[in-house]
């Protein structure tokens, strides 16, 4: 049985430590840009550690961090070369594209 003071005081209080709350996992996927949102990100792709489950999630998530002036709306969105649906599950070592419309449109 663990003693109470041997835990890190953020398991103790419930709050989320270096693994995150129990239940919630987080996982790496690679994230490419394009167009504007290569612009915007400064970077043509990164590897994140997300606890989001979807590809619609990410991308809020994303568009906070870099402030994306994009709606996901006018997005297309890929998952390891496949273009998918927004509700998609991720999982880890997913290559995760967002692709804004060409052209206009």
């Amino acid at each position: 049985m663990t003693n109470r003071r041997q835990q890190p005081a953020a398991a103790r209080e419930g709050r989320p430590g270096r693994g995150g709350p129990r239940g919630i996992s987080r996982k790496r996927v690679y994230v490419r840009y394009f167009a504007t949102l290569r612009e915007q990100a400064r970077c043509a792709g990164e590897t994140i550690a997300t606890e989001t489950d979807t590809p619609a999630a990410l991308y809020e998530e994303l568009r906070a961090r870099h402030g994306f002036s994009v709606d996901a709306q006018r997005l297309k969105v890929a998952i390891n070369d496949d273009l998918t649906a927004w509700d998609a599950p991720l999982a880890g070592g997913d290559h995760v594209a967002f692709i804004p419309p060409f052209a206009g449109g």
